[in-house]
C-alpha cells in the first residue's frame, strides 16, 4: 500500500509540475518561433518593445499549445505581418493575444491576424485583447472550414482598422462554419474596412455579442450584410448589438447592407446611422438611439452627434460630445488602490503624457471608473 502511495504522490506531483506556467521574456533579436516551438503549455511569452519580423520565406505562426502572448508594454510590441494559425489536428484549449500590435499590408489578399486552419483544428478560447491590428486582406478572424472548432472567441478593448480590404466580400470576423458556441466582442473600435463585421452559418448554436463597440466606415455597397447569417443557424442561438454606435461605410455610401439576424436577436441602446427599418433585416430593435454622428476624428478619438446629449454608448475611449470617456461614478466611500493613465489605443502611459488619455481609477473593493483627462 505505502508503495501505491507513494508512486501515485509522485504522479501527482509531477503532472502538477507539468501544468505549471512560466513567463518567457522574448526580444525582437530573439528567433520568435524558435521560442514559441520550446515553450510548454501554459507559458507566456512576454515581448519586449520593438519591432518583431518573421524569417525570410515564413508568412504563418503556428499554435499548437495552449499559450499566451503578451507585449510588456501594450502597444509597443509590434508584430510585423505574422499570421497566427491553429494547425491541422491540433487540440488546443486556451490561445491568448494581449496588448500586441499588428500591422499587414492592407491591399494584400490571403492574409489574416488569426485562423483557425483545417477541418481537423480546435481551439477552445481564443482571447484577443488589447491590441491593435491594422491591414490584414482577408480578415481579423477567419475560420471558414467545415468541422473546424473555436468554442469560444473573445475580442476586448481592441482596435482594428483597415482590415479585410482585399476584398468586399471578406468578414472581419468571418466564423462562417466553425463549430462555435460564444463569440462576445466588447469596448472595440472597428474603423475603415471593406467588409462586413461578422458572418456565421455553423449548425451549432451560437451566442453572439457586440457590446460598448463603435464601428466607422466599414462595408460597403458591394459587400456582405453587415451582420450576415445562415440558414442552417439554430433557431435558439441569439445575435445581439448592445449600446453600440455604428455609422457610415467604406465607400461614403449610405449602408446599403442589413443587419441580419433572422430573428434571432436584437440591438438595444445603440445609435445606428444611415440603417432604415428596412436594413435591420429580421431583427428588433430595442430602446433605439435617435441621432447621427456629424462628426469625428479617429486620431483623437473624438466624436460629435446630433442630438449632443448622446453619452454612455460606444467603445469607452471616444470622446463622446466632449463628454469622459466613460461616466466615472461617486466614489466618495472607497479608497483608491491605483491610478493608472492609458492613451486612446489602449496603452499604458505616464500621467504627464500630451494629448488626451483616459485616466483609470482602481478602488479597493475592486471596481473601476474611468475618466477623461487632456495634458496640453
Amino acid at each position: 500500500m505505502k508503495r501505491i502511495f507513494t508512486m501515485g504522490l509522485g504522479l501527482l506531483l509531477a503532472s502538477s509540475m507539468n501544468v505549471m506556467s512560466k513567463d518567457i521574456n522574448v526580444t525582437v533579436d530573439d528567433n520568435f518561433i524558435e521560442i514559441l516551438n520550446e515553450a510548454e503549455a501554459g507559458d507566456v511569452l512576454i515581448l519586449a518593445d520593438g519591432e518583431y519580423s518573421l524569417p525570410e520565406n515564413t508568412s504563418t505562426v503556428e499554435i499548437a499549445k495552449n499559450i499566451t502572448i503578451k507585449a510588456a508594454n501594450e502597444g509597443k510590441a509590434i508584430l510585423n505581418q505574422f499570421q497566427f494559425v491553429a494547425p491541422a489536428d491540433v487540440t488546443v484549449k486556451n490561445i491568448t493575444i494581449d496588448g500586441v500590435a499588428a500591422k499587414h499590408d492592407p491591399t494584400a489578399d490571403s492574409k489574416y491576424f488569426f485562423q483557425v486552419n483545417t477541418a481537423t483544428s480546435s481551439v477552445g478560447n481564443l482571447t484577443i485583447k488589447n491590441c491593435t491590428v491594422h491591414g490584414y486582406g482577408r480578415g481579423i478572424v477567419r475560420a471558414t472550414t467545415d468541422g473546424a472548432i473555436l468554442d469560444n472567441l473573445v475580442i476586448d478593448n481592441c482596435v482594428f482598422t483597415e482590415n479585410s480590404n482585399a476584398s468586399a466580400g471578406y468578414t472581419q470576423l468571418n466564423i462562417q462554419k466553425v463549430k462555435t458556441k460564444s463569440a462576445t466582442i466588447k469596448n472595440t473600435t472597428f474603423y475603415k474596412s471593406k467588409a462586413a463585421l461578422l458572418r456565421y452559418e455553423g449548425a451549432e448554436e451560437i451566442k453572439v455579442l457586440f457590446e460598448n463597440c463603435t464601428v466607422l466606415n466599414c462595408n460597403s455597397s458591394g459587400g456582405r450584410n453587415t451582420l450576415e447569417v445562415g440558414s442552417s443557424v439554430p433557431t435558439t442561438s441569439t445575435f445581439k448589438f448592445k449600446n453600440c454606435i455604428i455609422s457610415g461605410s467604406y465607400d461614403a455610401v449610405a449602408p446599403e447592407k442589413p443587419i441580419d439576424s433572422r430573428n434571432l436577436g436584437d440591438i438595444e441602446s445603440s445609435l445606428l446611422e444611415g440603417f432604415s427599418s428596412l436594413l435591420l433585416k429580421r431583427t428588433t430593435e430595442t430602446t433605439p438611439v435617435e441621432g447621427t454622428v456629424t462628426s469625428f476624428s479617429f486620431e483623437s478619438f473624438e466624436m460629435k452627434t446630433s442630438p449632443e446629449t448622446i453619452s454612455g454608448i460606444g467603445d469607452a475611449r471616444w470622446s463622446l460630445n466632449g463628454g469622459s470617456l466613460s461616466i466615472e461614478a461617486a466614489d466618495v466611500d472607497k479608497n483608491i488602490e491605483k491610478v493608472e493613465y492609458f492613451n486612446l489605443f489602449g496603452n499604458k502611459v505616464s500621467a504627464d503624457v500630451e494629448g488626451v488619455l483616459v485616466k483609470k481609477t482602481t478602488y479597493d473593493d475592486g471596481s473601476v471608473s474611468t475618466s477623461k483627462v487632456f495634458n496640453k
